[in-house]
């Protein structure tokens, strides 16, 4: 019974195992789908980012251009410039596609130029030249509306991008029932030859072992247990060694019983000739007394005859 158990222990391992790599499978996919989608998301929140700082930078200058003293202006400006130069390299590390890339740096030249222009402008106003501020900021604004129109070629060139991942998503998620229904199959085979070998390996002994104990209960004492199953290393082995053992001394005791069932019946045979020679010893010394006793009674009537 320990092997049996050994091998049920086995076989659940076994299904453990490859449910588990089927898990770990749709698990890694799954992280990896998730994390193309989060890149894919980060990165059209960075272009949006970028177009709303540029616009809110002009519009900062123009105000600055305004109030060149004011220092809370200063402030959120130079703010404004380090939050576009951290977006660009965002998404300049996002792309994937060549064309992509091109596009982005032509973007990334006119917001470098628009920055020019309101430096360049700040320092007109800074000298008291509000006609030249005002030209940087006419030509900033023309420089925006290229970025926005370049950045949206941009989104619609990164879209073959999240085409792509929907392609990979949908060859990933047949891939994944792929894997399972095989798994599927796989186990169902699996199971289908472990209960073929546990019918082979205990079912088909235990009932070769029933019916040799019906013959033995029907008095056929002489039928043998097979050497296949006396020899098995497992429980129903030694329960066949422990039927087989009691088999040997039943006959044991049977023969023994014949053998002394036979000198019983030499006995009484011997027995039962000395009686017969008895009773004819005995008819006889019977036979004798009975002439004795009749030949005494003649005697005693010849002597009474010659007294007279």
């Amino acid at each position: 019974m320990e092997r049996i158990k050994k091998q049920i222990i086995y076989s659940f391992l076994f299904v453990i195992l490859i449910m588990s790599m089927l898990n770990l499978f749709v698990f890694v996919n799954h992280i990896r789908i998730t994390a193309k989608y989060e890149e894919l998301s980060f990165s059209l929140l960075q272009k949006n980012k970028l177009l709303l700082s540029v616009d809110e930078m002009i519009q900062t200058y123009n105000s600055l251009t305004k109030n060149i003293d004011d220092p809370a202006l200063l402030a959120r400006y130079a703010d404004e410039k380090r939050s576009i130069n951290g977006t660009l390299k965002n998404i300049e590390g996002s792309l994937k596609f060549i064309e992509s890339k091109a596009i982005m740096r032509g973007i990334r030249n006119t917001v470098y130029s628009i920055l020019a222009d309101c430096d360049s402008g700040i320092i007109g106003a800074e000298e008291g030249n509000l006609v030249a501020s005002s030209s940087y900021y006419e030509s900033a604004s023309k420089k925006y509306f290229f970025v926005k129109e370049n950045m949206s070629n941009l989104i619609i060139s990164e879209f073959k991008y999240f085409e792509d991942l929907h392609t990979t998503v949908i060859a990933t998620t047949k891939q994944m029932y792929m894997v399972f229904i095989v798994s599927l199959v796989l186990i169902t085979l699996f199971f289908m030859t472990y209960a073929v070998l546990f019918a082979t390996n205990l079912i088909e002994p235990l009932i070769r072992l029933i019916d040799t104990v019906e013959k033995v209960s029907s008095g056929d004492i002489k039928v043998k247990l097979g050497k296949d199953l006396v020899m098995r290393g497992d429980g129903i082995g030694r329960l066949a060694q422990s039927f087989q053992v009691m088999l040997d001394k039943i006959r044991e005791n049977i023969q023994e019983l014949t053998i002394k069932n036979d000198e019983v019946m030499l006995t009484k045979q011997e027995l039962e000739s000395r009686v017969i020679e008895l009773e004819k010893v005995q008819r006889i010394m019977v036979d004798r007394e009975i002439k004795m006793i009749d030949l005494k009674r003649k005697i005693a009537e010849l002597e009474s005859k010659v007294k007279r």
